[in-house]
C-alpha cells in the first residue's frame, strides 16, 4: 500500500510539474504584437515660383526678314523654363515689327520698337531696331536754347546712307536708318543757319545738337489783351472770352499770366500757360486734366474761369500762331468746356466744344 501510494504521488507530482512547465512555455513563447513603426509624414517641398523673365532677341534685324524670339522663366530654385510658346507677345508698333503667338518677329519697315513678353504675372521687354543689314541708326534731338526745334530737315550729305533725309517732330526729335562709319549731316530750317555735323556711327547711337537762329529773336514780351473764340458748335459754351495777359520771354521760352477775370488758381495752375517762339512762329500749350476709374483725378488745367458759384469755364489744347510787333494770332486745337463745380477736380461737364480751329489772338495794349 505504501509503495503504491508513493508511486501514485510521484506520478501526480510529475504530471503537475509537466503542467507547470507546459504553462510556463505557453506564457514565454506567445508572440507579442509589436507596435507598428511610426513613419514621419514628409514635408512637401515648396513649388518654385517665377522671379523674372529673361527675353532673348537680337539688337536689330533687316526689314523684310523674321527671327525667333525666346523667353525663359527664371525660378526661385535657380532653374529656367522655356515659356516662349506660352507667353503673350506684343510690339509697340506692329507696322514696324509684328510678333506672333510663337514668338516669331517679322520686320516690315525701318524703325524702333519695344518688344514685350508676358507670362503669368511677370513681363520683360527689349528694344529692337529695324535697319538695313550692315548699317545702323542714328537718332537725337535738335534744339534751340534748350527747347526741341520742330520742322528741321536733316539729310545725310556724305558717307554710307547718303541721300537719307527726315524732319524733326514737335519735340525736335529725328532718326535716320541705314548709316555707318563717318557721315556728314546737314540740318536746315527757315530762320536758322544751316547746320553741318560730322559724326562717327560705329553702332546705333544718339546724337543731339543745337541750331543757331539767323538774326535776332523776335521780342514778344509785354502786356496783351487775349481773346479766345470758339469754333461753331452746338454745345452750351461761351462763344468768346477776353483776359489781360502778361507775356514773359527768356530766349525761346514764353510764359503767359492771365488776370482781369475770376480765375480759379490751384497748385499754381488756372491762370498761366507756357510756350516757345522760333523765328516768328509761336506755340503755346494749355494743359488739361483727366480722370481714371473711381474719379481718380490727375493733371491740372491751365485756364479756369469761374462763371458762377457752380460752374467753371475751362480751355485746354495747343496753339499755333505767328507773331508780329503788335499781335500773336493763330488757332487753338483743343476744347472749350463748361464744368460743374467751384473747384477741382472737374469731371462733370455740361458742355464741350472740341475742334482744331478755335481762334487765339493776343493784341498789345
Amino acid at each position: 500500500m505504501y509503495i503504491r501510494s508513493s508511486r501514485a504521488a510521484i506520478v501526480v507530482l510529475v504530471m503537475v510539474g509537466m503542467a507547470v512547465i507546459s504553462c510556463g512555455k505557453d506564457r514565454t513563447s506567445t508572440p507579442q504584437s509589436p507596435l507598428a513603426p511610426t513613419t514621419p509624414t514628409p514635408t512637401p517641398s515648396p513649388t518654385a515660383s517665377i522671379v523674372r523673365l529673361e527675353l532673348s532677341a537680337p539688337a536689330s534685324i533687316p526689314p523684310g526678314t523674321s527671327t525667333q524670339l525666346g523667353v525663359n522663366a527664371v525660378k526661385t530654385d535657380g532653374t529656367a523654363e522655356d515659356v516662349t510658346a506660352r507667353a503673350q507677345w506684343s510690339s509697340t508698333d506692329p507696322r514696324v515689327v509684328a510678333v506672333d503667338a510663337s514668338g516669331i518677329a517679322r520686320a516690315t519697315t525701318v524703325g524702333d520698337v519695344t518688344i514685350s513678353a508676358r507670362y503669368q504675372n511677370r513681363s520683360a521687354g527689349t528694344s529692337l531696331i529695324v535697319v538695313p543689314a550692315g548699317t545702323y541708326r542714328v537718332k537725337g534731338r535738335i534744339s534751340d536754347a534748350g527747347l526741341g526745334l520742330p520742322g528741321v530737315t536733316v539729310t545725310v550729305v556724305r558717307g554710307v546712307g547718303e541721300g537719307l533725309a527726315t524732319t524733326t517732330d514737335g519735340n525736335g526729335a529725328y532718326a535716320l536708318y541705314g548709316v555707318r562709319d563717318h557721315i556728314v549731316l546737314q540740318a536746315k530750317r527757315d530762320g536758322y543757319l544751316n547746320g553741318i555735323q560730322e559724326i562717327d556711327v560705329p553702332q546705333s547711337r544718339v546724337y543731339d545738337f543745337d541750331m543757331q537762329l539767323d538774326g535776332d529773336r523776335v521780342n514778344v514780351r509785354g502786356r496783351y489783351a487775349l481773346t479766345l473764340t470758339r469754333m461753331p458748335c452746338s454745345a452750351d459754351v461761351p462763344v468768346s472770352r477776353t483776359y489781360d495777359a502778361t507775356l514773359e520771354q527768356s530766349d525761346r521760352r514764353l510764359t503767359v499770366t492771365l488776370s482781369g477775370a475770376d480765375l480759379i488758381v490751384s497748385r499754381g495752375h488756372g491762370n498761366t500757360f507756357t510756350g516757345s517762339i522760333d523765328g516768328s512762329r509761336v506755340q503755346f500749350s494749355l494743359s488739361s486734366a483727366s480722370t481714371y476709374y473711381y474719379y481718380y483725378y490727375y493733371g491740372q488745367y491751365d485756364l479756369i474761369e469761374r462763371l458762377d458759384t457752380t460752374h467753371a469755364f475751362i480751355v485746354s489744347g495747343n496753339v499755333a500762331a505767328n507773331a508780329t510787333p503788335q499781335t500773336i494770332s493763330g488757332t487753338l486745337s483743343g476744347t472749350f468746356g463748361v464744368a460743374q463745380g467751384s473747384g477741382p477736380p472737374y469731371y462733370r461737364f455740361q458742355g464741350r466744344c472740341t475742334g482744331a480751329s478755335h481762334r487765339f489772338e493776343m493784341v498789345r495794349r
